[in-house]
């Protein structure tokens, strides 16, 4: 056994060792989440078209909506390049895109919620704070739960949990009701007890009629980009229980799906009407029927 195979056979047999320097060795196996990349191209050209039929995706409902939410394009002014003051959104960034960006802030402004609870923070919430601003409904409020940039959400005017969903009382999500925003953005990997997890199985169960869920980084029905998956290592896997969750289910509908209306709106379309800097994004909006 070499050196390197001896090491890594230590941190196996040690792993609070691995962990305390920031890693988990684990072995290659059969029923780890972490895919056999040798065999990950193999098993991915057959499989990545996720069958979508058995979702409803009301294109056309999509479409009403999508002439509404162009109503508000004039004020979706934000800058393109950063800015001295961190609060303000600006357009050309790695994580929330324009498109996604312009759908977010048009859709408060047009749903006018009392509540919106977030699920993992950072560029959406400062279009957030802005929107509930600008429709300056009393007793309206943005709760964010974000375990790693409160130097973010501190700054804006959000109620803020610091810390994991995993250790939030979800007793909190029983304070939406009809017409609240629900917004998640997660760690989109289906582990045990995860986030993920919890999401589909804790939370949206509770979730009152009428209430709107936002998932982020959602191709439907396209895979994940191949250079996330292969290239960058990414483990996402859940667009693939969403996909499964929507399957045949009359209790929850699609309401706009941003990377699917793309594709169907036409290639560029939203870019040019808008002046937005992105083809398309990865929200997807749902509601709970």
């Amino acid at each position: 056994m070499d050196e390197l195979s001896q090491l890594l056979e230590a941190l196996v047999q040690s792993p609070a060792a691995a962990a305390q320097r920031g890693f988990q060795v684990v072995r290659l196996a059969y029923d780890s989440p972490i895919p056999d990349y040798d065999k990950l191209e193999l098993y991915r050209r057959p499989y990545s078209d996720i069958p979508s039929g058995h979702i409803a995706w009301r294109y056309e409902d999509q479409l009403a909506l999508w002439s509404k939410l162009k109503t508000y394009v004039s004020e979706f002014d934000f800058p393109e390049n950063p800015v001295s003051d961190d609060r303000v959104y600006h357009r050309r960034n790695d994580y929330f895109c324009d498109v996604d960006g312009f759908t977010l802030y048009s859709l408060l402004r047009e749903l006018n919620p009392k509540r919106v609870i977030e699920v993992g923070s950072g560029f959406s919430t400062k279009l957030m704070s802005a929107a509930m601003v600008r429709n300056a409904r009393p007793g309206s409020s943005v709760t964010c739960i974000e375990p790693f940039r409160a130097d973010v959400i501190k700054s804006l005017q959000v109620d803020a949990y610091v810390a994991p969903l995993q250790e939030v009382d979800l007793g909190l999500f029983d304070t939406l009701s009809y017409g609240d925003v629900l917004f998640i953005d997660s760690s989109h990997v289906v582990k045990p007890y995860g986030d993920v997890n919890m999401i589909f199985s804790h939370v949206l169960p509770r979730i009152p009629t009428g209430v709107w869920v936002h998932f982020h980084d959602i191709f439907l029905p396209f895979d994940y980009p191949e250079s996330w998956m292969v290239k960058q290592r990414h483990v996402y896997s859940e667009q693939y229980m969403l996909s499964a969750f929507l399957a045949h289910n009359s209790e929850w509908e699609v309401k706009f799906a941003v990377n699917y209306f793309a594709h169907r709106y036409g290639v560029n379309a939203i870019q040019r009407e808008l002046g937005l800097l992105h083809e398309s994004g990865g929200s997807f909006w749902m509601r709970r029927r």
